[in-house]
């Protein structure tokens, strides 16, 4: 399973993986209230997930292109083919 680690403000806030098809953001225990990475997904304990892909608030600050690409590529468990 791949696990993207997300910043705020340089900052490691928490990891996003994808479960059962579900995006799942999870902030690191003793993250700040003020390091959120969204308004609609204030810190806590629990994790936030979205069923069918990656949260809006993270699919908006995706690069576009050969960039998205890379990532798709470089996130995909291995032995996976596109």
């Amino acid at each position: 399973m791949a696990v993207l680690d997300i910043y705020c403000n340089s900052t490691l806030v928490g990891t996003l993986t994808e479960e059962a098809q579900s995006g799942v953001f999870t902030y690191l225990p003793g993250t700040s209230t003020a390091d959120v990475v969204s308004l609609l997904m204030p810190v806590r304990n629990g994790s936030y997930m979205w069923p069918g892909g990656i949260m809006p608030s993270f699919q908006m600050n995706l690069p576009e292109g050969f960039k998205k690409d890379l990532i798709r590529q470089g996130a995909r468990p291995r032995g996976h083919q596109a």
